[in-house]
């Protein structure tokens, strides 16, 4: 509680933890897939990127967690036990990129330029490194409305799903109705190893 309200007596509003946390800083217990649309007004691109996502870890057995970025994308979390090194994480993480991209060259790119995009969604697997953030669960974003990153059941990802839904507005009511759906990202609990052998055979 003291670390928000130092960070709000800072006037930060945006909240971007790192993907390890204390003492094992040099251990992710997150992987991180940002999926950023080359428009803002591609969230159903987005949406669809984002099953493609989740259809490749359901290959791995492992089990990934959605919320919408409170800009224009979405953020796919998986959770992990913190017995590996960022190196490991980034490679698993290109490896889901990779094979998202090979399977659908027509709506993904690994092409970080927006000038070189053309036009399709940018799924950024280079976050997975040490000292890289993303906005956290919940944090509200600099944003008309206020937007939140909210977490999403995949079953919300449908066509016609914006980032504007969800707001500081209507947070609480959210909360209320569907529970905390990211508590499960945090519970650090899958192997990477066996995911990593799977990968690599």
């Amino acid at each position: 509680m003291s670390t928000l309200l130092y960070l709000a007596n800072l006037a930060c509003i945006s909240q971007n933890p790192w993907l390890s946390m204390m003492p094992r800083l040099d251990s992710p217990d997150i992987i991180a897939l940002d999926l950023d649309p080359s428009r803002s007004e591609d969230f159903d691109v987005c949406i669809e990127a984002g099953l493609l996502v989740k259809k490749q870890l359901d290959r791995f057995g492992l089990r990934g967690y959605a919320k919408a970025s409170g800009a224009t994308g979405i953020h796919v979390y998986v959770p992990i036990k913190p017995r590996h090194t960022f190196a490991q994480s980034h490679s698993f993480a290109g490896i889901i990129a990779r094979l998202c991209l090979q399977e659908r060259p027509d709506l993904i790119t690994l092409e970080p330029a927006l000038g070189m995009r053309q036009r399709k969604l940018y799924l950024d697997y280079m976050q997975n490194v040490r000292g890289k953030t993303l906005a956290s669960a919940y944090s509200v974003r600099a944003g008309p409305d206020a937007p939140v990153s909210a977490p999403l059941e995949w079953s919300e990802l449908k066509p016609g799903l914006k980032p504007r839904d969800f707001t500081m507005k209507n947070m609480p009511e959210r909360l209320a109705d569907v529970g905390g759906l990211f508590a499960g990202a945090l519970a650090a609990d899958q192997d990477l190893g066996d995911a990593l052998g799977r990968a690599t055979n």
